[in-house]
C-alpha cells in the first residue's frame, strides 16, 4: 500500500519515511518533526489523533503499535502527500504523549519493535541502506548501526548488523571474525578468500585497512602457515584477469605441469599448484579442469584431493568449486549449517547476507535439486522469531 502512496516520492524522502519508522520502532524521536511547537505552551486539545486528513492507503502503512511511531509516520508522510496535520493536532498529541518541558520524549520502557525494524531492512537493497542510514543520523544525530547494536539481541543482532555493511566492509568483518578470536576460523577464511574474484578481493583489502587499520594479508600471515598460507596470500594479492577469454595452449600446459607436480610423482609439488591457481582466471582454470580430464581421463578436483590434505587441499577445492559451480557450493555450506542437531548459526547468517544479493535464487535450486527439500523450510525448521522472519526476508529475494 506504502509503495502506491509514495510512487511518486524520491528515494531520498523514501529513505527519511524508513529512517523515521526505524527509529519509532527503536524507541527514538526526531525532534525535527517538531520544529515550531513549544513544549511548554501546549495544552490538551483531545486524546484522538485525526486520521481523515491522509490517505487511507498510507494510514494502512503505518504502525500503530508505537505511539510515538505513529506519531511520525502520520507527520512525515502528512508532508510528504501536502496535508500537514493542524497546530492544534500537533499540540494535542505533544501534551499527551510527549514529555512536558523536554527536547525529547522519555523513551524508556518503550522497548524495540524488532518486527518493524526487521521488516523495513529486510526489503531494502544495497542502494537503499546507506541512505536509511544517512537519514537516521540526520534525524537522530546518531548511528543507526550504533543503535542497533544497542538494541538487538544474539543471531538477529549479528545477521541485521552484517545487513547494513557495504559488501566489502561486511567481507572486511567476517574476515577479521575468521582470524581474530580462539584459534583461526579456518573454512570460513576460505570461503571468505577463495570465492571472491579479484575486484572484491582489492576492495575488502581497502575495507579492512580502513575498519582495522591493519593489513588483512599480515592478519592472515599471522594465522596461517605452510602451503596453505601461501596460496591464501597468493591469492588474495595476485592480479587475475576476470574475463571469458581463454588460451586453451597455455591450458593445455597447465594442465600437464599440474599432473607432472602431483599424479605423475611420488609427493607434490604444491608450489606449482600455488603458482597456477593463484594466476589464472577462472575462465582458464576451468579451462585447465577441462583439458586435465581429457588428457588424463582424471577428475582435478579429485586429484587434488589425493596429491594434498588438510586446509591446502580444501582452499584449493574451494577455488575449484566456486570456478565450476559457485551456487552449488554456497548451497552445500547451507545445508551443512543446518543439518542434524543444532545449527551453525554463523555459517547460516554469512552466506544467507552475503549471498541474497548475489546469487540466492541459484543457491535455492540447487539446494532443493541436491537436498530434495527447499532453503526455506530447512531455514523455518531450525530457526524462530524475527531472526528466522529476516533470514526468510532476504531468501526470497524480497529486497528491492
Amino acid at each position: 500500500g506504502l509503495s502506491l502512496a509514495l510512487l511518486m516520492v524520491d528515494t531520498t524522502t523514501l529513505a527519511s519515511f524508513d529512517a523515521c519508522t526505524i527509529g519509532g520502532a527503536l524507541g527514538l524521536h526526531s525532534t525535527e518533526m517538531l520544529k515550531g511547537v513549544h513544549l511548554e505552551s501546549v495544552s490538551p486539545v483531545n486524546d484522538q489523533f485525526p486520521k481523515d486528513y491522509i490517505p487511507s492507503v498510507v494510514i494502512d502503512s503505518l504502525d500503530f503499535d508505537n505511539a510515538f511511531c505513529w506519531f511520525e509516520n502520520l507527520t512525515l508522510v502528512g508532508y510528504l502527500v501536502g496535508c500537514i496535520p493542524s497546530e492544534s493536532m500537533l499540540k494535542s498529541w505533544v501534551h499527551n504523549h510527549w514529555q512536558p518541558g523536554g527536547v525529547k520524549p522519555d523513551s524508556e520502557g518503550l522497548g524495540c519493535n524488532t518486527k518493524k525494524v526487521v521488516e523495513i531492512l529486510g526489503h531494502r537493497d544495497a542502494r537503499q541502506r546507506p541512505m536509511i542510514r544517512q537519514a537516521y543520523t540526520t534525524m537522530y544525530a546518531d548511528d543507526l548501526l550504533h543503535r542497533l547494536d544497542s538494541e538487538l539481541r544474539g543471531n538477529l543482532k549479528r545477521a541485521v548488523m552484517l545487513w547494513m555493511y557495504d559488501p566489502a566492509e561486511r567481507d572486511a568483518v567476517l574476515l577479521r571474525d575468521a582470524l581474530t578470536g580462539a584459534g583461526t576460523k579456518d573454512k570460513t577464511l576460505i570461503e571468505m578468500i577463495c570465492s571472491r574474484t579479484p575486484s572484491q578481493l582489492q576492495l575488502i583489502r581497502q575495507a579492512y585497512h580502513a575498519r582495522y587499520n591493519k593489513f588483512v594479508e599480515k592478519d592472515v600471515e599471522s594465522d596461517t602457515s605452510g602451503h596453505y598460507q601461501k596460496l591464501l596470500l597468493a591469492y588474495l594479492s595476485a592480479t587475475r584477469y576476470e574475463g571469458l577469454q581463454v588460451d586453451m595452449r597455455l591450458a593445455e600446459m597447465d594442465a600437464k605441469a599440474l599432473y607432472k607436480a602431483g599424479e605423475a610423482r611420488v609427493g607434490t609439488d604444491e608450489a606449482t599448484f600455488i603458482q597456477i591457481f593463484s594466476t589464472r582466471s577462472s575462465a582458464q582454470l576451468a579451462a585447465i579442469a577441462s583439458v586435465y580430464h581429457n588428457i588424463y581421463a582424471r577428475d582435478l578436483e579429485k586429484a587434488i584431493k589425493r596429491e594434498t590434505s588438510g586446509d591446502f587441499e580444501d582452499a584449493l577445492r574451494a577455488i575449484l568449486k566456486c570456478i565450476r559451480n559457485p551456487a552449488k557450493y554456497f548451497a552445500k555450506i547451507l545445508y551443512k549449517s543446518m543439518k542434524g542437531l543444532g545449527t551453525d548459526d554463523a555459517a547460516l547468517i554469512r552466506v544467507v547476507v552475503t549471498r541474497a544479493e548475489m546469487d540466492m535464487e541459484y543457491i535455492k535450486a540447487e539446494f532443493f535439486n541436491t537436498y530434495g527439500k527447499t532453503l526455506e523450510h530447512m531455514i523455518s525448521s531450525d530457526t524462530s522469531g524475527d531472526y528466522k522472519a529476516f533470514l526468510l526476508t532476504l531468501v526470497s529475494g524480497h529486497p528491492k
